[in-house]
């Protein structure tokens, strides 16, 4: 026979154990419904399952789209435009303006507006700050960017199409609506580009001239710097007898003071042969060099008896010499 103390240890253990089951099989139950409400929430999506909603973002051809704009100039930008784009846009401009010849309104007509003189129409009272010239597709597209910029006093309250391609859609529906043709654009864009291909073909060719002149040159000219001018003096005594390093000391040939970047034949009181304006213009160092190595073969007829000097370093000292000697 058990004593009532053990009885309640038995019944308390049994209570307790209870409790811990419904506990844990409660948790159980609280986490499934959890784990189900959250996977008709949020779920990735099984086969067959529509989309309920798309998250836009970012296409990387419209960027790509938007860059390659952006680098086009506006006359470019004019040869492609989208008249049926622009139709849209003049929603905008109607309240004011018309397309119908001699039709104004707050402001005047803009029928053929397109190479029309500015300022031009005689019936309309304009409020005199726009400046004299002609409506080109460029001025139009300023003028449409920002009035009160361009012509600052305009009475045109209109705030500015920033867009550089709405702009360029907007006038050409202006053009075709008053009759005009796109082609004309594309032709004059065409023709702009072959007369810029042209002028860059010519500044390059001239600049790669004047790039092979100066390296030409500058080759000597750098031989010339690393001399040094006493090293020439030796050479010096083949020419001394014929000339001076004096200024206006004039001997068999002219005084060679200040020889360097002197116009050809340019010494008063000597009697030139006239074969070195023939051939040059200033001594420079490659022209000098030249008519030193060999003067009859550099300016034949020229009464220099001097047979040559063959070598380019001596002639770099010798003319290093002067050079020095005569400042």
């Amino acid at each position: 026979m058990q004593t009532p103390g053990c009885m309640g240890c038995d019944m308390f253990d049994t209570m307790v154990f209870t409790k811990l089951v419904g506990a844990f099989c409660g948790a159980l139950l609280v986490f499934l419904l959890g784990q189900w409400a959250a996977s008709e929430l949020y779920t990735v999506g099984r086969a067959g399952d529509e989309q309920a909603y798309v998250i836009a973002m970012p296409d990387e051809d419209d960027d790509d789209v938007e860059e390659e704009e952006d680098e086009m100039s506006f006359e470019e930008r004019l040869a492609s435009a989208d008249p049926d784009a622009g139709s849209g846009l003049w929603s905008e401009c109607r309240a004011c303006h018309a397309l119908d010849e001699g039709s104004h309104g707050v402001g005047p007509s803009m029928y053929q507006v397109v190479g029309r003189e500015i300022g031009a129409i005689d019936d309309f009272s304009y409020s005199g700050a726009l400046p004299e010239g002609e409506w080109t597709p460029e001025e139009l597209s300023a003028f449409i960017e920002n009035p009160s910029d361009y012509a600052p006093g305009t009475s045109m309250s209109y705030g500015g199409l920033d867009d550089m391609g709405e702009r360029a859609d907007l006038i050409a529906y202006m053009h075709v609506e008053s009759g005009g043709d796109m082609e004309e654009f594309e032709v004059a864009e065409a023709e702009r580009t072959e007369e810029e291909d042209d002028e860059d073909e010519r500044e390059e060719d001239e600049a790669r001239e004047e790039d092979d002149d100066d390296d030409a040159e500058s080759e000597f000219a750098q031989l010339v710097a690393a001399q040094d001018p006493s090293d020439g003096q030796s050479l010096w005594n083949q020419c001394r007898a014929c000339h001076a390093l004096e200024d206006g000391q004039n001997r068999v040939g002219p005084h060679l003071y200040q020889l360097i970047d002197r116009e050809v034949d340019s010494v008063d009181g000597f009697n030139y042969s006239g074969a070195l304006s023939e051939v040059a213009d200033v001594w420079d160092y490659d022209s000098l060099s030249a008519f030193i190595e060999n003067p009859r073969s550099y300016a034949p007829g020229t009464s220099m008896a001097y047979g040559g000097m063959g070598s380019e370093e001596d002639r770099a000292k010798l003319i290093a010499y002067i050079e020095a000697e005569g400042q």
